[in-house]
């Protein structure tokens, strides 16, 4: 976030919180949130202002809420939510589950048929566990799980599983705005794919790609190469499927179904916290949001969502295990002790541009053509994308595209011409002479 701001030539106010209300000289244009929406004392009910997070998202997109969800929206659509793998909420579906699964597998069908329990509370792969049979979970537990039906045939690279971390842009409810971007991060396990077995449902490292975990893999790969080791560009991963002859076009098409329909189911439920936070009678802020949304490919090359995230990573460094000089090359990692964090080229690549056309698309508009002159004097470049699909930068064809691009939008799915800036693409350079003067009047934020 503090990255992006000096590329666009913000600056932060720094509030501080007295007593339930914000004290400040100034209030910002962008008041950004760590966590949800709910998690300040205070928030300044301004329509000059944008808020990082949507009221309720983060209890929206668990586990359990999710799928209830995309099922309320199924049963006017069934055909439309194959991508959603079968699921049960526990305990309440408990005896639906023991009692599908024994019709699933009656008489020698489904015979590696096994099931992934989520705790609905949990996040970064904590308490996930494999079994075969539901009646081998302690149903004794007041723990709330989320059991699917795994994916126990997913496509590997190198004889390892994958997923995509897809990264999504949520601006607007009533006039929905969904952006989608063209770069996102492919997250390997570091052990080899075997088919769940008794003796390997418990080995993580195979069957979770979540990098919580594997990071403290001995196998793991921290590589600073776009295209190898266990972060993975998506791009490099898309050109080296391609190469092998899978056609990509088409399955990039179907995720970005797969985000507008999932975004669809959880409408409803949003815009009743939205509206119960911010009645329409009302003045309040308006609010947009980054997702994260995990999709695993199976062998078939059809994808599957594995869940949405409200509160995707935007770290741009990772942990490595400190040498046993101990010598660092980084920071100590916080609460893991023997790792220091180092910079991470692969997530500053995919997660800086992200965050930086966020901003830019929830900018108030008396700052967006500032912000976009300070860009063009300090050298930054960027592309605009015009209504004929032209690009005024045509210098770098790599860098022509913007990184988030409109998937949909209920008024128009084509870009309007006042609406150019929009799609204002990622930069190319970011490092600035210290001592130039800002923009007069320069947007804020709130961190």
């Amino acid at each position: 976030m503090k990255h992006c701001m000096e590329d666009l030539g913000w600056y932060e106010i720094k509030n501080h919180f007295q007593h339930g209300s914000m004290r400040s000289m100034r209030v910002p244009d962008i008041f950004w949130h760590a966590v949800s929406f709910e998690d300040t004392p205070c928030i300044p009910f301004s329509e000059n202002i944008r808020i990082n997070k949507f009221p309720g998202m983060v209890q929206i997109v668990r586990k359990q809420s999710l799928t209830y969800a995309i099922r309320r929206l199924c049963q006017f659509y069934p055909s439309e939510f194959s991508y959603y793998p079968r699921s049960w909420n526990i305990p309440e579906e408990y005896p639906q589950l023991v009692f599908d699964h024994e019709q699933l597998t009656k008489g020698g069908k489904g015979k590696n048929f096994w099931l992934i329990f989520k705790p609905d509370d949990a996040s970064q792969g904590n308490g996930i566990f494999l079994e075969d049979n539901p009646r081998n979970m302690d149903t004794n537990t007041n723990r709330n799980y989320l059991v699917q039906q795994y994916i126990t045939n997913p496509l590997l690279i190198d004889g390892l599983k994958f997923d995509f971390r897809i990264y999504v842009l949520l601006r607007n409810l009533n006039n929905v705005e969904i952006f989608l971007s063209r770069e996102g991060m492919v997250r390997f396990c570091t052990l080899k794919y075997e088919e769940p077995s008794v003796s390997n449902k418990s080995k993580v490292y195979m069957h979770l790609t979540n990098y919580s975990l594997n990071k403290y893999s001995e196998t793991y790969d921290h590589n600073n190469s776009m295209s190898r080791g266990s972060k993975r560009l998506l791009s490099s991963v898309f050109n080296y499927l391609k190469s092998e002859g899978y056609d990509v076009d088409q399955l990039w098409t179907k995720i970005e179904n797969i985000t507008v329909k999932t975004v669809f189911a959880i409408l409803p439920d949003l815009l009743v916290a939205y509206r119960d936070e911010i009645p329409p009678n009302k003045e309040g802020p308006r609010c947009f949001q980054i997702l994260g949304f995990d999709i695993l490919i199976d062998e078939n090359f059809e994808p599957h969502l594995l869940e949405v995230n409200a509160n995707p990573s935007l770290n741009l460094d990772h942990e490595v295990e400190i040498a046993e000089d101990g010598v660092l090359i980084g920071q100590p990692a916080p609460n893991h002790p023997g790792y220091q964090l180092v910079p991470s080229q692969v997530d500053e690549e995919i997660k800086r541009p992200v965050v930086l056309e966020s901003l830019l698309l929830a900018c108030p508009i008396q700052h967006r053509s500032k912000t976009l002159k300070f860009l063009t004097k300090y050298g930054v470049q960027f592309a605009v994308h015009y209504p004929d699909g032209q690009f005024s930068n045509n210098e770098d064809p790599i860098r022509q595209e913007p990184c988030l691009y409109l998937v949909y939008n209920c008024k128009d799915s084509s870009l309007d011409k006042s609406d150019s800036w929009r799609t204002s693409s990622r930069y190319t350079c970011s490092c600035w002479e210290t001592g130039q003067t800002e923009p007069p009047n320069p947007p804020s934020a709130a961190i």
